[in-house]
């Protein structure tokens, strides 16, 4: 997905057929990642911040959201994850939770990224008027 290409930096011949944690985890963090995952196949879904690096080597931290993936007949077969980069999406908040308050408009997008200052989510680009 070109979102997480951009995210990662791994195009998707890199990342195919790799898994997430030899790829954007580091070793350090494979426990904690390990854990959330193993909780995931009991059903529990797990949202919150957790470290993870791109393909250069930055360290940096996403909001994510895991929730169990269940076949047709019931059985776990994995987890779906959905992944922002923390600091776009505490501004996107910020912006959000002002936008009302200081005459800020918001406009459909279908992005995750963040760009020339405009703050992409899922459903919304937020602008500053200022921008």
């Amino acid at each position: 997905n070109p979102s997480a290409e951009h995210l990662y930096g791994y195009s998707p011949s890199e990342a195919l057929g790799r898994s997430p944690l030899g790829l954007i985890i580091e070793e350090c963090d494979f426990n904690e990642a390990n854990e959330i995952i193993r909780r995931n196949s009991f059903g529990q879904i797990w949202t919150g911040n957790f470290p993870v690096m791109n393909k250069q080597g930055r360290r940096f931290q996403v909001y994510a959201n895991l929730t169990p993936l269940y076949d047709d007949c019931g059985v776990f077969v994995g987890v779906i994850c959905l992944t922002f980069d923390s600091q776009s999406f505490l501004e996107t908040q910020t912006l959000f939770s002002g936008a009302y308050l200081s005459g800020e408009t918001a406009y459909p997008c279908s992005s995750g990224l963040s760009r020339g200052g405009q703050i992409m989510t899922d459903g919304l680009i937020l602008r500053r008027n200022d921008c």
